[in-house]
């Protein structure tokens, strides 16, 4: 109903209205009269995918999502991308935030996959990418393949911008995550200029101490601040990662709480619990642009050991708006 299509995947949603498209065209020029339903499903998904581009003109790469390229993008028109500085996609499970002309926010808030399908399920709940004065900088790490160990750890929570309990994924064969929202589902705090979005997932409930994962996403000022949340009971290890985009580089501060992010777009990232800083450490990752393609990249990730409930927040600050690295 948003004009999403209900994989979920933006490239999967172009090569559809690719041809619906041509379906309409073969159908005028064939004198086969007017499709019900077609010209405005066509019309909702130019709106959709006009809303959910990247600042550089292609999709996020959720899900099975590979780049489209501008040329078959054009062809296919997406509209205008609409002023609203916060758009919730109720049924395709994403909210795109762009509280100012520097940052632009899309987060995954939707379900697993679709009932009836297994794949291209990504365990990606409450993940998120973003830009930054128009480049990628925070990036899911895309898919190259769908087979064998490399596919399988591209569809894993640990290849996404998101909170892993238990080192096992948020859902397993035959358990589909849903998602639930604090009420209000996505609002604005707009007297302070930021986007605020509350979200949470059920997909670890199944584990000992039936874990709840609450994120809070809070865009603005030049900052994106995580909060999150993990309910339940038990002793539990909770990794938290981050992807930066391929030429961002990530390095320790001198007094081992880091890690600062050295050179545009951030000058710092740093997750907290109860006020101290969480160790860190940066990883040498990859991320696919397309099938076939990896790309080197460094990842930053945190690990907490404690028993829940445990709230920890993350903040990512960007440099200042013309500052020289």
């Amino acid at each position: 109903a948003d004009g999403g299509h209900y994989e979920r995947s933006a490239s999967l949603h172009c090569q559809v209205l690719g041809d619906l498209i041509d379906v309409g065209g073969l159908g005028e020029a064939n004198d086969l009269g007017q499709i019900d339903g077609l010209h405005d499903a066509v019309e909702r998904m130019r709106e959709w995918l006009g809303t959910m581009l990247m600042p550089d003109g292609d999709v996020p790469l959720f899900g099975d999502s590979t780049l489209v390229g501008q040329k078959r993008l054009a062809a296919i028109e997406p509209a205008e991308r609409p002023a609203e500085r916060l758009i919730h996609f109720e049924q395709s499970g994403y909210v795109v935030c762009r509280p100012d002309e520097r940052l632009h926010v899309v987060c995954d808030v939707g379900a697993t996959w679709p009932a009836d399908r297994s794949n291209p399920a990504h365990a990606s709940c409450l993940s998120f990418v973003a830009a930054v004065d128009g480049d990628r900088a925070i990036v899911d790490t895309g898919v190259s393949t769908h087979d064998g160990m490399r596919g399988a750890y591209e569809r894993s929570t640990a290849a996404h911008n998101t909170v892993e309990i238990g080192e096992v994924d948020q859902f397993e064969t035959g358990h589909r995550a849903s998602v639930f929202v604090a009420a209000p589902v996505v609002h604005t705090i707009e007297d302070q200029g930021v986007l605020v979005v509350d979200v949470s997932h059920d997909g670890y409930r199944r584990l000992v101490g039936e874990p709840v994962h609450h994120r809070r996403f809070e865009i603005g000022h030049g900052r994106i601040v995580l909060r999150d949340h993990v309910d339940g009971t038990g002793f539990h290890r909770l990794f938290s990662r981050l992807f930066l985009a391929p030429g961002i580089s990530a390095e320790f501060t001198d007094d081992g709480e880091g890690p600062d992010v050295l050179g545009a777009p951030f000058s710092l990232i740093r997750t907290t619990l109860e006020g101290e800083a969480v160790p860190a450490w940066v990883v040498y990752s990859s991320v696919a642009r397309s099938l076939g393609d990896r790309t080197a990249c460094r990842s930053v990730w945190w690990e907490i050991w404690e028993d829940l409930p445990q709230q920890f927040v993350t903040e990512i600050v960007l440099e200042e708006a013309g500052v020289a690295e």
